[in-house]
C-alpha cells in the first residue's frame, strides 16, 4: 500500500517480512493461503448463526478471535448465543457501520459502498427498540472524511441499543499502518453508541510500531501475540 499511497498511514509499514512484492517467497506464501470469499453473505451469515451457536453449546463458553472480515462472525454470535461467549478479540475488524471503505481520499480506486444494512452485518440483529426492516435505522454522518481519519455512519439519535452484542466483552487491535487505522474508529464509535464498552489497542501507542493488516504474520508478530495473550488472560 505504500507504494501508491492510498493513505497517509501507509509510509509507516516496517513490519512485513521482506518486500511484499512480486519474486519475493513472502509473497508468494501469502498469495497461497488465499481463500475465494462467497458472494452470498446473507447465506453465510445465517449459516455460521446456526453452526457456530451449536459448537459452542458442545465445546462451552469461548473466546473467539477473528481477523479483518472475519470478525463479522463473533457479532452474528454475540447476538445470537451470548453466553457462550467469554469474548471477542479483533485483529483489525471490517465490520465498518452501513458501508465498506476502499482506498481514500487521496487514491483514485477510493470508494464507500453501502453494505452491512443492519449496521454491523448483512441479516437481522437484535435491537432495542427492535426494528422490523433495515430501513428503521436511521444514519447520520459524523466527523470530516480526511485520508488519514474517515467519516462515519452511526445512528441518528436518538440510537437503538444492542443488547446481546453490548454484553460480551470486545477488543479491537488496529495496526499503525494499516488502512484500519484509518476507520477502525467507527465501529468502536457504533458500539458504544448502541450500549457497549468496547476497548480499542492501537498498537503504536504501547509501542508496537510499523504494522499494516497482517501484523499477525509480521515481524514483530510476537510482541502482538502477547498483547492479545494480555487481553485474554484478563478477561478469563
Amino acid at each position: 500500500m505504500e507504494d501508491f499511497d492510498d493513505y497517509p498511514q501507509a509510509k509507516l509499514h516496517t513490519q512485513w517480512p521482506s518486500t511484499g512484492r512480486q519474486g519475493d517467497p513472502a509473497f508468494y506464501a501469502i498469495v497461497a493461503l488465499a481463500i475465494p470469499l462467497t458472494t452470498n453473505n446473507d447465506a453465510l451469515e445465517l449459516s455460521m448463526r446456526n453452526a457456530g451457536c451449536a459448537l459452542l453449546s458442545i465445546i462451552g463458553k469461548s473466546f473467539l478471535i477473528s481477523h479483518s472480515i472475519g470478525a463479522l462472525h463473533p457479532i452474528l454470535l454475540s447476538d445470537q448465543c451470548p453466553d457462550l461467549i467469554q469474548g471477542n478479540l479483533n485483529l483489525e475488524p471490517a465490520t465498518i457501520p452501513f458501508e465498506s471503505i476502499f482506498g481514500s481520499l487521496t487514491s483514485p480506486n477510493a470508494g464507500q459502498v453501502p453494505t452491512r444494512k443492519w449496521g454491523l452485518t448483512n441479516t437481522p440483529i437484535s435491537y432495542s427498540p427492535a426494528a422490523a426492516r433495515p430501513e428503521e435505522l436511521k444514519t447520520v454522518r459524523v466527523g470530516q472524511d480526511l485520508p488519514s481519519n474517515r467519516s462515519c455512519l452511526l445512528q441518528a439519535n436518538p440510537p437503538r441499543t444492542l443488547p446481546n452484542i453490548s454484553r460480551v466483552p470486545y477488543v479491537a487491535i488496529t495496526g499503525e499502518a494499516s488502512q484500519h487505522a484509518t476507520y477502525e474508529h467507527c465501529i468502536i464509535a457504533y458500539l458504544r453508541q448502541a450500549g457497549g464498552n468496547p476497548e480499542w489497542i492501537k498498537l503504536a501507542d504501547i509501542g508496537i510500531k510499523g504494522n499494516g493488516h497482517f501484523g499477525y504474520l509480521e515481524k514483530n508478530s510476537e510482541d502482538i501475540a502477547q498483547v492479545a495473550e494480555r487481553w485474554l488472560r484478563k478477561h478469563s
